[in-house]
């Protein structure tokens, strides 16, 4: 499964519209690898930066749980060609995508095999 910004934004902040939702499918999920990239992580803590000190601090603190968590795989910008996920874009015009989807979705698509986070570093 592939976590974009709004994913962790629900996830992170309980004023969110979606959080209780969110926090529902994840409950659901039990050893799923979800798939995330850095590009998507940028975002999320640039939505909460001007949120003031406590939400940048959540965000951080969601950031570093991300990337020590055993079932997320965060992808480095590298590994998501923006000249695929546009590709991919333009084959499916009646889907809806945020930038960082379109760049994630060729390697949602290729990925297959779990993979720990932890095992690139």
């Amino acid at each position: 499964m592939f976590a974009d910004t709004f994913y962790w934004i629900a996830l992170t902040d309980p004023r969110d519209d979606w959080h209780d939702r969110v926090i529902a499918v994840s409950r659901t999920l039990g050893t799923v690898q979800i798939i995330t990239s850095e590009p998507v992580l940028i975002e999320l803590l640039n939505f909460f930066s001007a949120a003031g000190p406590r939400w940048r601090r959540e965000a951080v603190a969601t950031v570093a749980s991300i990337h020590q968590s055993e079932t997320v795989d965060v992808l480095p910008p590298e590994a998501t060609p923006f000249e695929e996920g546009l590709a991919l874009y333009g084959a499916r015009k009646d889907k809806e995508y945020s930038r960082n989807s379109r760049r994630a979705m060729p390697c949602s698509q290729t990925r297959r095999q779990p993979r720990s986070s932890n095992a690139s570093r």
